[in-house]
């Protein structure tokens, strides 16, 4: 598409550069569409479940309308990751280092896991929202390789990117599993409904995502200083 249209060669500077737009720009602009969606949808089903005493581990409340929707998000959800998995595997590392492979199988379990049984609809609210950082990272990447790099756009995309990633991956993403770990007896009920051992694995992706984000969070903490640093030394 960027090619047929002649965009790649307007907004690269060099043949170099226009080849990697042409290879790997697709994936992140359907990166962007697709966050940009799923962020979105995070926030309404957040909206919904305000009201709620109830059904924030399964399927148990009465307005199914709720998770027709959370039903709807999971979909679309499930299909982006084994999109993108394939693209990160097939232009391996370009797109993504072992750790972005573990993340998508981990999370494509997931998926499947509680979209079949039906659980932890509010957990799948709060992680969904994470995805707004993947879309402020694609557009960063973007403005790079288009050249604008120094711009005060990219300076705005960059300190969002940061901001948001600590905002829910790191803090709102530890709340959510606060919440699990407060609701403990709730969810080990979910096992008279859920086989144990997909109970345990979702719970345990859950954490690992947690700890995938802080590994992540302390990538970009390091960018950042390493950043400064040679801004100083420039100065």
């Amino acid at each position: 598409v960027l090619h047929r249209h002649g965009t790649a060669d307007k907004l690269t500077l060099d043949k170099s550069t226009k080849s990697v737009l042409l290879s790997q720009g697709p994936s992140y602009i359907v990166s962007i569409v697709h966050s940009a969606l799923l962020s979105w949808r995070g926030v309404q089903h957040l909206m919904d479940f305000l009201p709620l005493e109830e059904g924030h581990f399964d399927f148990s409340s009465n307005d199914r309308m709720i998770y027709q929707k959370i039903e709807s998000s999971n979909l679309i959800f499930l299909g982006y990751l084994i999109y993108d998995l394939y693209h990160v595997v097939m232009l391996y590392p370009k797109l993504g280092g072992p750790d972005m492979i573990i993340h998508h199988f981990l999370f494509i379990s997931c998926c499947i896991i509680n979209g079949y049984y039906q659980i932890f609809p509010f957990g799948f609210a709060w992680l969904i929202l994470g995805e707004l950082s993947t879309m402020l990272l694609s557009i960063r990447w973007l403005l790079i390789k288009t050249g604008r790099g120094d711009t005060g756009i990219f300076k705005a995309v960059q300190l969002l990117f940061a901001s948001a990633f600590w905002l829910i991956r790191v803090f709102i993403y530890q709340a959510g599993i606060w919440h699990m770990a407060y609701h403990y007896r709730t969810i080990l009920d979910l096992h008279k409904s859920v086989p144990l051992v997909f109970l345990i694995t979702t719970i345990s992706i859950i954490l690992a995502g947690a700890i995938l984000n802080l590994f992540w969070a302390f990538k970009i903490y390091k960018m950042a200083l390493s950043s400064q640093r040679q801004k100083n030394k420039s100065e």
